[in-house]
């Protein structure tokens, strides 16, 4: 049985001490070392935690083609690129606009986002949080592209459109959340928004989990670790809503159960993805009984195909039509 409560004192708490307690939180955990948050900080769960790594090789390149990027640079592209997917989600989200143009600029083609358009929001606790998640996503984005100097990657495109076939139907369809031929629009309503939210959430902290591991630099280490500890907060915050949510509609649960596994199956591992399945019952996943945190981690090909939709290498898909930038 896994217990909810870090997750829920935080979002019980007061608006203002929210914030102030979790960006003092931040400030805290971007001061650790890496392999301290790697221990310290949950995220996968269930019987079958193990993850077996596949090569880290970017899906994106040439194979062994003469890399002009340093290997950091290309685990701190391959954040960027999730950053900008997260950071033009919660923007439209929340205020009907994506990202400057002035930060989407860098190495390799530049795409826009198709699709996206502000949530007619509900709930004033949900709406509330996709606007700190979109100054947060930002921050990120403009930390990131600080580190990265000359070898910043261009914001790539993303899907975030309604048809039959975009990413984000396609994953649901998939995932049997709607059914087949029909539609998903995470911009429709405040459960929506949170599926959405879920789907691209669930790798971020894992994939900083795995960077944090491998960079070098003390300032690249510091930007991980930092984002790292945002991504974990946010993805607990996601989950406890979610949760919340499915204590008066069981079905929000079935399709968190539903997602992981389609995520499980993409990413190779058919492990790894904690579902809300025990909500309704009071357990959301989040941390096992004893109080050990659960590291999960995914490498670089496991989150393209995640993201790509699709259980092989590819150059792109999905939520990334075509692909990323700055990975070679």
């Amino acid at each position: 049985m896994i217990k909810m409560y870090i997750a829920s004192e935080i979002i019980l708490e007061s608006t203002s001490s929210r914030v102030h307690s979790r960006r003092g939180f931040l400030r805290v955990a971007a001061g650790l070392a890496g392999a301290t948050l790697l221990a310290g900080c949950g995220g996968g769960g269930g019987a079958a935690e193990t993850v077996t790594p596949l090569p880290v090789t970017p899906v994106n390149a040439p194979p062994i083609v003469g890399n002009s990027l340093s290997a950091e640079a290309v685990k701190l592209n391959l954040a960027l690129n999730l950053e900008y997917l997260g950071a033009q989600f919660y923007a439209y989200a929340s205020k009907g606009a994506g990202l400057s143009a002035n930060l989407l600029t860098g190495i390799g083609p530049q795409g826009a986002v198709i699709g996206g358009r502000q949530v007619a929001f509900v709930d004033p606790r949900v709406s509330e949080h996709a606007s700190e998640l979109a100054a947060d996503k930002l921050a990120n984005v403009i930390s990131l592209r600080t580190q990265l100097g000359t070898s910043v990657a261009a914001q790539p495109a993303f899907d975030f459109s309604a048809s039959v076939t975009s990413a984000f139907s396609t994953a649901a369809q998939a995932a049997g959340v709607v059914a087949k031929g029909a539609t998903f629009d995470a911009f429709s309503s405040d459960e929506n928004f949170l599926i959405g939210a879920f789907l691209l959430q669930n790798s971020v902290a894992a994939t900083y989990r795995m960077m944090s591991s491998d960079v070098v630099t003390p300032a690249s280490l510091q930007t991980v670790t930092a984002n790292l500890a945002d991504a974990i907060y946010h993805g607990g915050s996601i989950r406890t809503m979610l949760a919340t949510m499915a204590v008066d509609k069981a079905a929000i649960a079935l399709s968190m159960t539903s997602i992981c596994a389609y995520l499980a199956k993409l990413d190779g591992s058919n492990s790894g993805d904690q579902s809300l399945e025990h909500a309704a019952g009071g357990s959301t996943n989040i941390i096992d009984t004893d109080g050990t945190p659960i590291p999960f981690m995914r490498d670089q090909n496991q989150v393209l195909q995640a993201l790509f939709l699709t259980p092989i290498p590819a150059l792109g898909g999905g939520f990334l039509p075509n692909g990323t930038n700055g990975l070679s």
